[in-house]
């Protein structure tokens, strides 16, 4: 398949909007203090700056492709030294279009500039959880230390009554009570905020 300079052009472009989307994530504030979870004894813990997967997921795909812009510059004159940066090595392909696209690896890096798009968007806008999948049932200890994560004292008898009263629902497998989190923890909200 060969691939024309208009393409190629397309996606490039494609991917500095992407890259750039990239790095406004990299340097956005993160969740509210207030909102994140805390220990239990509502202390909150340790937070690093920053966001880590768009820096990792940029140093990753800015060397893949280094090392496309790297292999076909070699043919293309004049020759010309490029920073490891996403900006000026996209800039170049978007010059060079048409000559990169009569080399033999055209479609390679063709396939490289989609990849790339596709990796940034699946970071940046990760497909929705299913939702016809059913919240698992959790244990009674498991129930307990997510309510305390979230800030709520409840214990395994008080999770008994509830479920005797109706308020949650309850299964028992092997000799044990399951519980649904959500169900717990919106009643504790629910109890809270009363």
């Amino acid at each position: 398949m060969t691939i024309d300079d208009h393409r190629l052009q397309t996606h490039a472009r494609t991917l500095a909007r992407a890259f750039a989307e990239l790095e406004q994530a990299k340097h956005a504030t993160g969740q509210i203090r207030d909102q994140r979870t805390m220990r239990p004894g509502g202390r909150l813990g340790p937070q690093t700056p920053g966001h880590d997967k768009p820096v990792e997921l940029c140093i990753e795909l800015e060397t893949r492709l280094y090392d496309f812009v790297c292999d076909a510059k070699r043919y293309i004159q004049p020759e010309r030294m490029l920073p490891k940066s996403w900006r000026p090595m996209l800039d170049w392909i978007i010059f060079n279009a048409w000559p990169l696209a009569t080399l033999d690896v055209a479609d390679e890096l063709d396939t490289e500039l989609t990849y790339q798009t596709h990796r940034i968007n699946r970071l940046l806008y990760p497909a929705a959880p299913r939702i016809d999948r059913p919240e698992p049932w959790q244990t009674a200890r498991q129930v307990v230390t997510l309510c305390a994560a979230h800030g709520h004292r409840v214990t395994t008898a008080q999770l008994r009554q509830l479920a005797h009263r109706g308020i949650i629902e309850a299964q028992s497998s092997g000799g044990r009570n399951l519980y649904r989190p959500s169900q717990v923890l919106t009643h504790m909200k629910g109890t809270t905020n009363a």
